[in-house]
């Protein structure tokens, strides 16, 4: 936990709570998000997003968390990254290979990413799998290969993701171009 302070909020001081209980409703939804991602065995980097999120925003409540400005440096490395998740859409993608590919920590890595494209890491890959699931579908691939081949773990998964960013089913929108 010392560690996660650290990278968070550059400061190497203990965190001391005043306070045993919280109320705060963002604070509570990124914890019920969190909670649903575990439940739901969502991706490892979609947690991973989804705990550094929930952590410093409680940290948030707590300390002052420097802000972090886009460097040109920070540019160039993150846009290794996009292409790196681009290339790599259709793997399994970890924070910690992100992490060490850019040289930056996870927590630094998911606030400029995120604010240089407007998207996580985990939210890109999503983006990217549906875009190319979008145009094998459009081409008659099978359903369930599809959703294979983008890297979903399963059929719902993929339907319950499709839906979401394009508001129809795959076969909903297969069936447009039939």
């Amino acid at each position: 936990m010392q560690e996660l302070f650290k990278s968070i909020t550059g400061s190497k001081e203990s965190l001391i709570f005043s306070e045993p209980i919280i109320q705060d409703n963002f604070l509570s939804t990124g914890f019920q998000a969190l909670h649903s991602a575990i439940l739901e065995k969502e991706t490892t980097l979609s947690k991973t997003e989804l705990f550094y999120f929930f952590i410093s925003e409680l940290l948030a409540n707590l300390v002052e968390i420097p802000s972090v400005s886009i460097t040109d440096k920070y540019k160039i490395k993150l846009n290794e990254i996009k292409k790196f998740l681009e290339i790599n859409c259709s793997q399994t993608i970890v924070l910690e290979a992100l992490s060490d590919l850019s040289g930056l920590n996870k927590y630094t890595l998911i606030r400029t990413f995120t604010k240089q494209f407007g998207l996580t890491p985990y939210q890109y890959v999503q983006t990217m799998r549906i875009k190319t699931a979008k145009e094998l579908l459009a081409k008659g691939s099978n359903l369930s290969e599809t959703g294979l081949s983008v890297g979903f773990s399963d059929q719902s998964h993929f339907t319950r993701v499709f839906k979401m960013l394009i508001g129809v089913t795959p076969k909903q929108y297969q069936a447009i171009f039939k």
